[in-house]
């Protein structure tokens, strides 16, 4: 059974792909392309007993139809990962600044490996450009104030 699945077209996301094999990401999109087509009326049989469906992101091109009598008679957890609550988002924001607080000697998650760059507020078109070429060694850059 498919424990997961992940269709990711989005080509400013060096990490997953190689510019220099595909440099027009014609390739990269073709592939996105096909896998999502292949399961794009969400094949109840990809999803197991009791599986999860998260619903991260949708196309606003169209209804869907799905097989909602063997979802319900599989137990599946259909999941909306698009939140709309303000107060849902505010604490997603705290928790995510809890979880990086403190840098290295505080939070849960150690940035060092992520943040490879920081730029100063007055050469935040450098930072911007820098997400879009990656230059070596970049993965994230900080917008650093003062």
């Amino acid at each position: 059974m498919i424990e997961a699945a992940m269709f990711w077209n989005e080509p400013n996301n060096k990490s997953h792909w190689d510019p220099e094999l595909d440099p027009d990401w014609s390739i990269f999109a073709d592939t996105v392309t096909r896998a999502g087509r292949a399961v794009a009326a969400i094949n109840p049989a990809v999803i197991g007993m009791g599986g999860r469906l998260v619903v991260a992101g949708y196309h606003q091109d169209g209804p869907r139809q799905v097989n909602m009598q063997d979802w319900n008679w599989k137990g599946i957890d259909v999941v909306n990962a698009h939140e709309r609550d303000p107060a849902v988002h505010r604490q997603g924001l705290q928790e995510a600044v809890a979880a990086v607080a403190g840098g290295r000697a505080g939070g849960r998650i150690d940035l060092g490996r992520l943040l490879t760059h920081v730029y100063p507020l007055d050469r935040l078109g450098e930072a911007i450009t820098a997400t879009r070429d990656k230059p070596q060694g970049f993965v994230k850059a900080l917008g650093a104030y003062g």
